[in-house]
């Protein structure tokens, strides 16, 4: 037991998530209010007495909300549209000889749709538009008589850069 106890309470959580898997793969209908968060890692180059952004970085937040049309009744498949707000921006903003370097922050109302799917673990989003597919690592909360997610929390390397995390929340409505 004392062995358990100085691993701490991390690997504790990862044992009983793994444990509260169903053997079906959660489904997903009707509304959601979506809460997401991006982060894209900055970095900046210092040569020749010179200071760079070499990337800026960003920092998004999105709100709003997620429609999900299941293809039939319990089904881990369907599309999705959204009406969200994303406010965006550099995470790293800086002036060198007058010159600034990194987004301000902005903000939009957008409206997307697609295609999803959903497995025991994982959320998977085809968006239109031209917008790459991404599959998130989910955890889904208590499911109805349906198998449809009360909530679903994810997480990814996104596929805005290779220094991007995007994390958020979907609860139903």
């Amino acid at each position: 037991m004392k062995r358990f106890a100085r691993m701490g309470i991390a690997p504790l959580c990862l044992i009983a998530a793994s444990g509260a898997a169903s053997a079906s793969s959660p489904n997903l209908s009707g509304t959601y209010l979506v809460q997401e968060n991006e982060i894209c890692a900055a970095s900046e180059t210092f040569t020749d007495n010179a200071l760079t952004a070499s990337e800026t970085g960003a920092l998004a937040k999105v709100s709003g909300s997620i429609n999900f049309v299941p293809n039939s009744p319990g089904a881990t498949t369907g599309n999705y549209t959204t009406k969200v707000t994303l406010v965006r921006g550099a995470l790293l903003s800086i002036t060198v000889n007058g010159t600034t370097v990194g987004d301000p922050v902005t903000s939009q109302s957008l409206s997307l749709k697609g295609k999803y799917t959903t497995t025991a673990n994982a959320l998977k989003f085809t968006g239109s538009g031209g917008l790459p597919p991404q599959t998130f690592a989910a955890t889904f909360g208590q499911l109805d008589g349906n198998g449809t997610a009360s909530a679903v929390s994810y997480v990814a390397n996104t596929t805005d850069g290779p220094n991007c995390a995007t994390s958020g929340h979907l609860t139903r409505q």
